[in-house]
């Protein structure tokens, strides 16, 4: 009977794990010898102090060795989304319970991989750690080891979060505004990894006084808080949304009149307080991170989707590496080139490989094309494209001439392009629709160039710009359009303009303006549209392009 009682004992504890490893992988954030760290051989002290086989400590102090510890979801859950959870506990415990393991069983059903964060604590006996010292350093080295370490953990790297409770959304604020997109020159290939959070989640988060200003490129953000009865918290909490929301940041606040401090995602007696993971989960899903399907594409849009990198050029003047990281982090995979930013092909290529970017196609001048097609075949294969184009063919008055001329730059760049195995196209923009016998100029480009050497991209503003429509024109072309740049048009914006020019803030999100996507995007397919890109020119394009792959991946046709 003693016998009978101990197995089923041991039984009732291991339920407590249902779906979760029974031991988790343990990963620690420093190498030994590091310099950070202090008194890495001293013992934990945890609560229960010696845990039975299947119990989890609810209780952590007197950390000096940090780590994470890696708990999965299940893959035929799996999202490719991760979290980093920092538990609470006023920098002198780490409160594992509530704020930890017990979240492990929701996450993995929303197909979220959990990483539970041991950070040093501030309040550590005899030591000089400090929340914006030791204790964001541990954190921001956890962000990058998820990134570094994503393919072997089935973890999208453009994915990985930060949920932070109390003391832990301390971190989680910190790591959302203080962060690099990656030490290029460091030895550690950790270190050159990205600690930008793609998103972070604060529940009643609470912090000293200390700079909480945040930059545009902060990630998004998730804050709740318990309102009248934890007044400290949701002040804070509200203050942190208040720093996002001035430099345009995307913010999801939600403070609830009662509900006290702490207990994670406990029921709390029904009270709407109990159910703020809840509209987490809804965030988590709004923002495109418990998406199946790869960024920006859904049932309906297959893709592939990549971003023109032209949409990022005052970002890259600024900061090449910083940059790329930037594009990397909306999740794409694909890009169009528009130049180099003064970097060689091949160290931009690098810069763009190491990042997980592949580039597809660049734009070159009409001159490059019509004086030293073999100076574009070189640097085209330096930057490992398959399609090279022109974007633009100089002239004071678009006729005839212009355009017949530019079939004869066409056709011959085409061809020696080709003996490159490389794949040349023209990139329409407006201005060819001028009135041709019994149809346009570009019906011209079309019908004079030769297939077999020149395809075209389809820029779907500027067909509908001078007030053609890209259903028809795909119908009527079909495969001629291979690559297609995905734009639409601030409602409102006139149309029947054959100069090929606009304002850029007449660039708004996909689905946000004036153009009929699901028409649009089910006709490309049919047509065989092979590369689609987000290209938007507004000042907000960085806001502007998440909202565009949230609305690809959800239109249905």
């Amino acid at each position: 009977m003693h016998g009978k009682m101990v197995c089923l004992l041991l039984l009732v504890c291991c339920a407590c794990l249902t779906g979760v490893a029974a031991e988790p992988q343990t990963v620690f954030l420093w190498p030994a010898g590091h310099p950070t760290l202090q008194g890495a051989n001293e013992k934990e002290i945890t609560n229960p102090p010696a845990p039975q086989p299947g119990q989890f400590v609810r209780q952590f102090k007197n950390i000096h060795n940090p780590s994470l510890e890696v708990f999965l979801a299940p893959k035929d859950k799996a999202t490719g989304a991760a979290l980093i959870v920092a538990a609470g506990g006023g920098h002198r415990e780490l409160n594992t319970g509530t704020e930890g393991y017990d979240l492990i069983e929701w996450l993995h059903g929303l197909g979220v991989s959990v990483f539970m964060l041991k950070y040093r604590l501030a309040q550590t006996p005899n030591y000089q750690y400090t929340v914006e010292g030791e204790a964001l350093q541990d954190t921001q080295r956890a962000i990058r080891i998820v990134r570094q370490r994503a393919r072997e953990w089935n973890v999208n790297p453009t994915r990985i979060g930060l949920l932070g409770f109390s003391a832990g959304g301390a971190l989680a604020a910190l790591a959302d505004i203080r962060f690099d997109r990656g030490k290029l020159d460091s030895a550690d290939p950790i270190e050159r990894e990205s600690c930008r959070p793609d998103f972070v989640g604060l529940v009643y988060p609470g912090w000293a006084p200390m700079d909480i200003t945040a930059p545009p490129d902060a990630a998004p953000a998730f804050l709740t808080s318990a309102g009248v009865d934890d007044a400290f918290h949701a002040r804070q909490t509200v203050e942190f949304f208040s720093s996002l929301f001035k430099v345009n940041v995307p913010a999801d606040l939600h403070i609830y009149a009662r509900g006290g401090h702490g207990g994670g995602t406990k029921p709390r007696d029904g009270i709407p307080f109990g159910t703020w993971h809840h509209r987490f989960a809804e965030w988590l899903a709004d923002i495109g991170m418990l998406h199946k399907f790869p960024t920006g594409t859904g049932l309906s849009f297959k893709g592939p989707i990549g971003v023109q990198l032209y949409s990022l050029r005052e970002n890259f003047a600024k900061n090449v590496p910083g940059t790329v990281d930037q594009a990397r982090g909306f999740g794409i995979e694909y890009v169009e080139l528009a130049g180099t930013y003064n970097l060689p092909p091949q160290q931009f290529k690098a810069l763009l490989n190491a990042k997980g970017l592949q580039p597809v196609s660049s734009h070159f001048s009409f001159d490059k094309f019509r004086d030293n097609v073999e100076a574009v075949a070189t640097e085209a294969k330096a930057l490992g494209v398959e399609y090279v184009g022109c974007a633009w063919i100089p002239h004071q008055t678009f006729d005839e001439k212009t355009a017949r001329d530019a079939v004869a730059v066409f056709n011959r760049a085409g061809e020696a392009l080709a003996k490159h195995g490389l794949k040349f196209f023209y990139h329409l923009h407006g201005y060819e629709f001028q009135p041709h016998g019994n149809g346009t100029l570009f019906d011209l480009l079309m019908a004079e160039t030769k297939p077999q050497f020149v395809r075209f991209e389809m820029d779907v503003f500027w067909v509908v710009h001078p007030g053609q429509d890209p259903v028809k024109l795909l119908e009527k072309y079909g495969s001629r359009f291979e690559l297609m740049h995905v734009k639409d048009m601030k409602k409102g914006t006139p149309t029947g303009i054959l100069t090929g020019k606009s304002d850029v803030k007449n660039d708004v999100a996909i689905g946000t303006g004036q153009m009929n996507w699901p028409a649009i995007l089910k006709a490309a397919q049919k047509a065989g549209v092979k590369y689609y890109f987000l290209e938007d020119e507004s000042p907000t394009s960085v806001q502007q392009i998440p909202l565009s792959l949230r609305y690809l991946e959800r239109v249905k046709f």
